[in-house]
């Protein structure tokens, strides 16, 4: 009687292929949602902080009577941008005690920046002779420069902040 000849064990190079495939097709997966999730973290960082920026604003404007002045800021026309050197983002808030130091966009550069102005009375018909503050993100990660949806947007007669930024808001002192 013959003895049976004892099979191979292990895998073909045809099962390990696959599996390979299927892992790195996984691995793909796992990056792409592990990317977005750091995206949507950080558009949420900005929402924060825009909001703590506002309410800064707005205390300091009910506490002095004006909002805190702009450091002409050459080739951005006047506006505050969290670019500029560091710690000089609005400094009066930190003057001010309402900061430590100004909250700045966590990625901070060219395209992703907080923005500040403050304009005055009556500038593109806003309000009569009162003036007011517009506060401002370039860009989100997730919308681009399209309007975030979490915007409150800000216009006056003859000029729309939103459609130049894609989270903003201003204001008056109250």
């Amino acid at each position: 009687m013959r003895r049976p000849v004892p099979r191979a064990s292990g895998f073909t190079i045809v099962e390990l292929l696959i599996v390979i495939v299927v892992i790195g097709i996984l691995a793909a997966i796992v990056l792409n949602s592990f990317s977005n999730s750091q995206k949507q973290a950080r558009d949420a960082k900005r929402m924060t902080d825009l909001t703590a920026i506002v309410k800064a604003v707005r205390s300091y404007g009910a506490s002095t009577g004006a909002f805190p002045a702009v450091t002409a800021n050459p080739g951005i026309d006047g506006w505050e941008v969290s670019t500029d050197p560091a710690g000089s983002f609005i400094e009066s808030l930190v003057t001010a005690r309402l900061f430590n130091e100004v909250p700045v966009d966590p990625t901070n550069n060219s395209q992703y920046t907080y923005r500040y102005y403050r304009y005055a009375g009556g500038s593109y018909n806003c309000n009569g002779g009162q003036s007011y503050f517009v506060v401002a993100i370039e860009h989100t990660e997730q919308y681009g420069n399209a309007k975030h949806p979490k915007s409150p947007g800000w216009a006056c007669s003859s000029r729309d902040w939103q459609s130049e930024f894609s989270w903003v808001t201003g204001g008056y002192i109250e």
